[in-house]
């Protein structure tokens, strides 16, 4: 018969024994998120390699540049200030990003550093931009980059808060280790023949506005609510004209969940009309 302090010994002896199995546990748990954590930012600095000579353009127009910066997106993720957004996109669950006050990063980068990063998608420090459609503005002409450079450096200083960083599951982080995250767009599905007339100016502005939603090839992305761009042709120029202007689909109504009228009035609306005109002069000539 086991007597009672040989039963406290026995008992304190399991006790001991699971205490170290849940440290060790806890330890691997611990090490193995730090090493996702550390992985998924170390394969963020190995792609995509950018070209040995990179070149920046003379410096614009800043005012033409605040236009461009709202038609292509810049102004609409980092504010009309470029001061930046700590709640720039979230998805629960996965991702919650922030937008940095451009002002105050600009400070670090030479024009040079900027131009690697809007064609190339690469940050100071040599990780690929999350988010930021590089690869669209890749397109951009070197006069419209002068312009739009020009507006970064000319923009008074914003004076804000620190930033927090962008969090990410580890979901994510798996797929950025994996290299599956971001996502990197195959530019060669874009339509890159050149044309005549205004539609050479609409295939460059779809280019530079539209493939960020609709895919380089301008027909969606598989599984994904914006459409192919064909359906532009189902509009006259005067609908297509609103559309763009207000946000106000062929059935008179927002888009389906928003998303497009709302960067209609933000970014679009920023187009001249002649640039409208070319947008759907190029749609209209695209094969379905």
């Amino acid at each position: 018969m086991i007597d009672g302090a040989a039963m406290t010994s026995r008992a304190g002896k399991v006790l001991r024994i699971g205490a170290y199995i849940l440290l060790a546990a806890a330890f691997l748990v611990s090490s193995a998120a730090a090493l996702l954590r550390y992985g998924s930012v170390w394969r963020l600095h190995q792609i995509p390699k950018v070209p040995p000579a990179v070149q920046a353009p003379k410096l614009g127009n800043p005012v033409e540049g605040a236009r461009l910066a709202a038609v292509v997106g810049c102004t609409g993720c980092h504010g009309k200030d470029l001061g930046g957004d700590a709640e720039c996109f979230s998805e629960p669950g996965l991702m919650s990003l922030v937008c940095p006050n451009i002002t105050e990063v600009r400070e670090r980068y030479t024009d040079t550093d900027l131009v690697t990063l809007l064609r190339h998608g690469r940050k100071k420090d040599g990780a690929i931009v999350d988010f930021m459609p590089w690869d669209m503005y890749a397109h951009l002409t070197d006069k419209d980059l002068g312009d739009v450079l020009a507006f970064v450096r000319a923009t008074p200083r914003v004076v804000k808060p620190a930033m927090p960083v962008s969090n990410y599951s580890w979901s994510i982080r798996w797929q950025m280790l994996r290299g599956t995250y971001p996502p990197q767009n195959d530019m060669s599905d874009y339509d890159a023949t050149p044309l005549e007339g205004p539609a050479e100016r609409g295939r460059y502005l779809a280019s530079v506005a539209c493939t960020e939603c609709h895919a380089p090839s301008l027909r969606g992305y598989e599984g994904d609510i914006a459409p192919s761009l064909a359906v532009a042709k189902a509009y006259t120029p005067e609908a297509f004209a609103r559309l763009m202007r207000e946000g106000i689909t062929l059935a008179g109504t927002q888009s389906a969940t928003g998303m497009m009228s709302g960067v209609a009035r933000w970014r679009f609306s920023h187009l001249h009309p002649e640039e409208v005109a070319a947008l759907k002069a190029y749609l209209d000539q695209r094969a379905p």
